[in-house]
Order: structure tokens, then sequence, then C-alpha cells
């Protein structure tokens, strides 16, 4: 992401600047809140249950409607502090969002068809299953589907004479640039 001023002088009597805005994405912000409430459901779950990995089972608590333990909620966690660094990114969110969807939407099937094989492991039932499989669902839409949006730059051009400072102000790309 690129925003910066350059300015340069020529012949000490006109100056030139120039800014570029940086793109964006909405997926951004997908990637953002998703990520934000990975990170809060891991930490609520791993606020009830402690950090505790010599019975696992025995830390089984409910966040939301879904059953968690401590490893979960350390995966919830580790989920969403990936999607909020890669939803800083303009570019590195599509990549982020798309792993991250995939993952959660395959494991999603996975529990959703067998819970009984994570119940003690990582205290997963259907609920999660049904949840990663929607989460998934968002991510992989919203990586390939929402749009990079670049807003171009401008360029001004400061004449000094005698007594007075002109501007020339002349943008480039200044309508946004959508594309996929």
């Amino acid at each position: 992401m690129k925003l910066y001023n350059n300015t340069s002088v020529i012949q000490d009597k006109q100056a030139v600047s120039e800014v570029v805005r940086p793109s964006w994405s909405p997926a951004q912000i997908v990637a953002l809140l998703i990520g934000t409430m990975f990170v809060v459901l891991g930490a609520v779950g791993l606020a009830r249950t402690g950090l505790h990995f010599k019975n696992i089972a025995a830390t089984l608590t409910s966040v939301m409607g879904m059953h968690q333990t401590s490893v979960s909620s350390l995966i919830e966690i580790g989920a969403g502090v990936i999607l909020l660094l890669g939803g800083l990114m303009v570019n590195a969110s599509r990549a982020v969002m798309s792993l991250i969807g995939v993952v959660t939407f395959v494991f999603g099937i996975i529990i959703a068809i067998q819970p009984a094989s994570f119940a003690s492991s990582v205290g997963f039932d259907r609920a999660n299953g049904v949840f990663l499989i929607l989460v998934g669902i968002v991510l992989g839409i919203a990586s390939n589907v929402l749009p990079l949006i670049s807003r171009g730059s401008s360029i001004s051009t400061f004449s000094k004479t005698n007594d007075s400072t002109t501007q020339q102000t002349g943008l480039v790309g200044a309508e946004p640039i959508i594309s996929k």
C-alpha cells in the first residue's frame, strides 16, 4: 500500500507534487471483521477454559452455542490473528482469505459429517462444523468477488513568479478504478 507525497523542485521557480493514493478492497473489511470475531471467540473460550493441556476434554465450555476447549480456542485466536494481519494489506487479504476460507470450509464439512471424532480432542460438535462451513463460504466469496479499488494519483505544479504563486493540478486516474 503506497501513500506518499513526492515533491520535486525544478529550477527554483516550479515545484511538482505527486500524491499517490493507496488501493483498497472491501475484502479487507471482511477479513478484519471475521478475524476480530475469531479472536474474540477464541479469547472468550480461553478465558473460560484456561490453558490446560493435560486433560483437554475437561476444559469443555460453550461460547455462542458452540463447544470449545482450550485447544480450539487457541486455533481460533491463531486463525483470527492471521486474518487480521492479512486484512491490513490489500494484496495479502485475498490470498489469506482464500486460504483460511478453504481450510475452514473443508474442516467444517469434516466436523459436520463426523463430529464424534473431534469431540474429545478439540470439543467441536456439529454446530461448530456448520459455523466453519458458513465462515469458509463468506471468506471464499469475499476474496473472489469483492473488487480492488484504485483511486489513482494527483499531480500539482506550483510556479512562483515575482509576486504570486500559481497552482495547476492535474488528476491522474481521478476516477476510482475498480478491478477484480
